[in-house]
């Protein structure tokens, strides 16, 4: 006898299940949480070049010329 029910028969068939579901959302906040990562990290590496090029240019190690270029190529990334 087949009972269609809360994952039985057709649901567990055709559908995902309990399981199904609970694993799919696993994977989904895993990839959520690895976008975020990744952003993240991508904007604390372009906040630190853009430090490290304001602490040349303060120091006079490069011109405000090469400082301005610099800058709108980290920016455009």
């Amino acid at each position: 006898m087949m009972r269609y029910g809360y994952g039985y028969g057709y649901e567990m068939m055709n559908g995902y299940g309990l399981w199904g579901g609970l694993i799919m959302g696993f994977g989904l906040l895993i990839l959520i949480l690895v976008v975020l990562y990744i952003y993240k990290h991508n904007n604390n590496t372009n906040s630190d070049a853009l430090e490290l090029l304001k602490m040349k240019f303060v120091k006079g190690e490069i011109t405000e010329e090469e400082y301005i270029n610099k800058k709108n190529t980290l920016l455009k990334k």
